[in-house]
């Protein structure tokens, strides 16, 4: 059998039980820092199975939007009331036409 090189993907094989559940092996949940009974995410990605632990990925999507800071959601409030503010000015001029003259 030939060595597996370093960047070589390791690939054990995973066995499904009657009610199609998986057991992630040992080595894998080690080296994801998966504990039992614990929470990972999973997903499908180009025909595969992804499986990632729960603080990795919200380790990672934290680190993404880290620069998304708050001015970004002050521009879109402001931009909210701004057009709630003109919504508001239609309905009052709406209401002074319908009412007694």
């Amino acid at each position: 059998m030939a060595a597996r090189t370093p960047d070589a993907p390791r690939r054990l094989r995973v066995r499904l039980d009657a009610q199609g559940r998986a057991l992630i092996p040992k080595p894998f949940r080690d080296e994801l820092g998966l504990d039992a009974p614990g929470e990972a995410i999973a997903w499908l990605e180009d025909g595969r199975l992804v499986i990632e632990a729960r603080a990795s990925l919200l380790a990672r999507l934290r680190a993404r939007y880290q620069d998304a800071d708050a001015s970004q959601a002050e521009a879109l409030l402001a931009d909210r009331r701004e057009e709630a503010t003109h919504d508001g000015a239609g309905a009052e001029e709406t209401s002074r036409e319908d009412g007694p003259g």
